[in-house]
């Protein structure tokens, strides 16, 4: 009997194992487009990358293509149909993914919640349903991505300045962009073959941050998708802000820079490396930026003694402000041709499970306890010792060598736990922003059918090239603002701004009543 009872036991227990073999579920395979930064490149060694897809047991492959053409190249790819299955950092209600969304490029997110369990209870802890029924659900009731979300507004971008040298030229502090202008030009007389003053990338990041100040919210980039509009708070309507006084002003101020030496000549177009190189080596000494880029461009500066603070929104004749903000942003994206494969609903439980598994939203956000920070029985975060003495700063030391904190995969802005990452000095720069109230809300967007968008897309293909054109134009001072710029607005009108302004007040008219 206990030979038996034995034999039993060991055939069930041998069961048990073959079981467990045969249990083991092959990871779920598919591609991830990812947006490279040459500042930080994408590792697949990043500990983000190796513990979320251990954790959601995904086999990914990642197609990384550089942040300055991102979005040409991902558009281009759905429209061909060759788009990877899964896209991070993108904003699906703005041109030209609206439209490729509304042709059935995308996926509607919303219709497939209940096999995205952790992406549902995301929107339902953080109670961002209503943030995305104004801001993201389109004319055809979907919305087309999974957003970053934000606990509460912050902006991370501002001027950066090197205070060293506001100090040295005697220069108390820099409240308006008149204060700017003295400190870039004291600078200048200092070191005549210096440009003060740069630009990260492209325009969009000098529009976002300087253009509401002067009333306005334009350019690529803008929280409407409108590119040449701006939106009146007071009436709640659109204007053609591309066309007006206070843009023919902000382009004034810009172009004085320009024409006395004080402004990058390459501002249109400066790549992150050379932007960097600029701030690090003191040839340029303001410009818009990110917080967590602080960190390296001070570890490579040639002078020691250098400093670089993120102020206050400055003040513009219109007042104090930052570009608007909203609780939901930019997120992942995934591609139809997903329902193609017969496996397509593990695919979308592993992106859910990858990137919003509440043990994945702190991976992303500020990496694994143990290994970049340890917490304390009250809770608090206490990041390694090799963090806290990166010289690139803690930030950047976890974007670059953990892939941790990066804005494509970090879905969650958790404002207690993310303020660890900064300087005390952001801190007390955003809090005083609170106090200045130079947040923004974000405008109302009307929602458009596909003809519209098609319209839309035709009219904006000609007006941005146009307005980007002869804002070059008037800044380096190939077109005059006193002698051309009559002929700059009937250009604009002829192809059709008021056209678009109409559409999105009539637009506007039907769906906010």
């Amino acid at each position: 009997m206990k030979k038996i009872l034995s034999f039993v036991l060991a055939l069930m227990c041998a069961m048990t194992c073959l079981s467990g073999v045969a249990m083991a579920e092959a990871p779920v395979s598919f591609s991830i487009a990812f947006p490279d930064n040459p500042t930080m490149p994408f590792t697949p060694e990043w500990l983000s990358v190796k513990e979320s897809t251990a954790f959601a047991n995904a086999d990914v492959t990642w197609e990384v293509y550089p942040n300055t053409d991102y979005n040409t190249k991902l558009t281009m790819a759905l429209s061909t149909g060759t788009a990877p299955d899964v896209m991070l950092n993108i904003t699906s209600q703005n041109n030209p993914y609206n439209q490729l969304a509304q042709s059935g490029a995308l996926l509607p997110i919303n219709q497939y919640v209940d096999y995205l369990p952790n992406f549902k209870n995301y929107l339902e802890t953080y109670g961002l349903q209503e943030e995305i029924d104004n801001i993201m659900v389109m004319l055809d009731g979907n919305y087309y991505h999974m957003p970053l979300a934000y606990s509460a507004l912050i902006v991370n971008a501002g001027m950066l300045v090197r205070t060293d040298l506001m100090e040295k030229y005697g220069i108390a502090e820099i409240k308006t962009f008149d204060d700017l202008y003295t400190f870039l030009k004291a600078h200048k007389e200092a070191n005549p073959n210096s440009y003060p003053f740069t630009v990260y990338q492209n325009m969009s990041n000098l529009y976002n941050y300087s253009l509401p100040c002067w009333g306005l919210s334009m350019g690529a980039g803008s929280s409407s998708g409108s590119y040449v509009l701006s939106y009146d708070y007071d009436s709640k309507t659109y204007f053609s802000g591309a066309i007006t006084d206070e843009y023919k002003d902000y382009l004034g101020y810009f172009a004085k820079l320009y024409a006395e030496g004080l402004i990058d000549p390459e501002f249109a177009a400066t790549p992150a490396d050379q932007w960097t190189n600029k701030l690090a080596t003191g040839s340029a000494v303001a410009s818009y930026g990110w917080d967590d880029m602080i960190g390296s461009i001070l570890v490579n500066a040639t002078d020691e003694n250098a400093n670089l603070v993120m102020l206050p929104p400055l003040e513009g004749p219109k007042g104090a402000y930052w570009q608007p903000n909203s609780l939901v942003r930019s997120g992942i994206a995934i591609s139809a041709k997903v329902l193609e494969r017969k496996d397509w609903q593990d695919v979308l439980a592993t992106v859910d499970k990858m990137f919003f598994a509440p043990e994945m939203l702190e991976l992303f956000a500020i990496g694994k306890e143990g290994v970049t920070f340890t917490r304390g029985e009250d809770g608090t975060i206490t990041y390694v010792d090799e963090l806290l003495t990166a010289p690139e700063g803690l930030y950047k030391g976890l974007q670059m060598r953990y892939g941790c904190g990066l804005w494509a995969m970090s879905m969650l802005w958790d404002k207690p736990v993310q303020m660890t990452k900064y300087s005390e000095t952001f801190r007390e720069t955003n809090e005083k922003a609170i106090e200045m109230n130079a947040l923004l809300p974000l405008p109302l967007v009307p929602k458009f059918d596909e003809m519209d968008t098609e319209y839309m897309s035709i009219l904006l293909a000609t007006l941005s090239d146009t307005f980007e054109t002869w804002t070059n134009d008037f800044i380096t001072g190939e077109k005059s603002l006193e002698t051309d710029w009559a002929t700059y607005v009937a250009e604009m009108e002829a192809k059709g701004i008021n056209t678009l302004r109409d559409l999105y007040n009539e637009r506007l008219a039907e769906q906010f009543k």
